[in-house]
């Protein structure tokens, strides 16, 4: 029979504000979650909130999802907009 242990897991956010610096990090550790429904101009939230992401509670965060991933900028429209630097690529 297996015993349990006594150490006590402590609660902390998987996600990272920062691509990695360094490529041990794991891809939980390193991911950015961005906010399907404000890509989408759909999102009731007015600023960054928690959603339900991959069956997982993750802080979602209301920037470009292209301009973070193509220029490391995070910067706060939808993809969709017009005011999209990236769309114009």
């Amino acid at each position: 029979m297996k015993q349990s242990s006594n150490i006590k897991k402590s609660f902390s956010p998987t996600f990272k504000s920062k691509k990695p610096d360094s490529p041990t990090l794991s891809k939980e550790e390193s991911n950015v979650w961005f906010c399907s429904l404000y890509h989408r101009n759909k999102c009731q939230h007015k600023n960054d909130h928690t959603a339900v992401v991959k069956g997982n509670m993750r802080h979602a965060l209301h920037i470009c999802a292209t301009c973070w991933q193509k220029e490391d900028k995070k910067l706060q429209h939808p993809e969709c907009s017009h005011e999209c630097p990236c769309q114009l690529m």
